[in-house]
């Protein structure tokens, strides 16, 4: 994190080696929703995402602004799900 420079992470403090978690938020529409209506629902927030004002304001919170694409937002979920599935089966949690 660029607020906490000399804070090093669980790994680089030798705790919990390969460890890495990070944060997300993302806009969603049901599944078939037209691209064109995709495109539309994704730019606004882009362009008020990328201000001066918001990344600062973020920033000052710990928050980094990516402002990706749709498929950016595809690759995310796919790469973390599986990451996640395998730490609920790991710890037993069932919903009941």
């Amino acid at each position: 994190m660029p607020q906490l420079p000399d804070l090093p992470t669980l790994p680089e403090a030798g705790k919990l080696p390969g460890f890495e978690f990070s944060t997300w938020v993302g806009l969603f529409a049901p599944a078939g929703t037209p691209p064109e209506v995709i495109g539309t629902i994704h730019a606004d927030p882009v362009v008020l995402l990328n201000t001066a004002e918001l990344t600062e304001r973020f920033s000052g919170l710990a928050f980094e602004i990516v402002a990706s694409t749709p498929g950016e937002l595809r690759t995310v979920i796919q790469t973390e799900t599986p990451k996640y599935e395998e730490i609920v089966k790991q710890s037993g949690v069932r919903v009941d």
